[in-house]
């Protein structure tokens, strides 16, 4: 498993990526929750959450799980205030008899998809695909 070393930094999606910094919040190895501690509350803080739960015996299968929320926040009345969150949500279920190699094919197919022009576009222009 890996070990939690410091904070974890992920690139924005700006033209000129910028290195965002998501700094733990809690640690554990069923659920870390790493947040960017760049707005003063920690109600307008992005976060990433990933939980992992081992196959038992009654589910024969792992579960790899990543929630990401984004709160919108905007200035209103002169206020700062969160006026809504974005999520997204990834969930691996991974048979036991799933080896290494296909697990490695799996993650691929899901980051690059994600890298796909035409499925971006659902998410950055929201553009369905037709």
């Amino acid at each position: 498993m890996p070990q939690f070393t410091g904070p974890l930094t992920i690139n924005d999606g700006t033209a000129t990526p910028v290195a965002v910094t998501y700094s733990p919040e809690q640690l554990s190895s069923s659920e870390t929750v790493l947040v960017d501690r760049r707005q003063a509350s920690r109600e307008m803080q992005p976060s990433l959450t990933i939980k992992f739960d081992r196959a038992t015996a009654n589910r024969k299968t792992f579960k790899a799980i990543r929630q990401v929320a984004y709160p919108i926040v905007q200035v209103v009345n002169g206020v700062t205030v969160v006026t809504d969150i974005a999520r997204a949500n990834v969930e691996y279920i991974i048979p036991q008899s799933m080896s290494q190699q296909e697990r490695k094919h799996l993650r691929a197919l899901v980051a690059n998809a994600e890298d796909n022009a035409s499925l971006k576009a659902g998410v950055e222009d929201l553009d369905p695909l037709y």
